[in-house]
């Protein structure tokens, strides 16, 4: 069994910080 950590981009995690842990941001738009 796999785990995937996905946040949205609302929390602000930095790109070298998402690269090393594999976490996948989904875009989230608010209107």
């Amino acid at each position: 069994m796999k785990t995937a950590v996905v946040t949205d981009s609302t929390a602000y995690i930095p790109k070298d910080l998402r690269e090393r842990y594999n976490i996948y941001m989904i875009p989230l738009n608010v209107i």
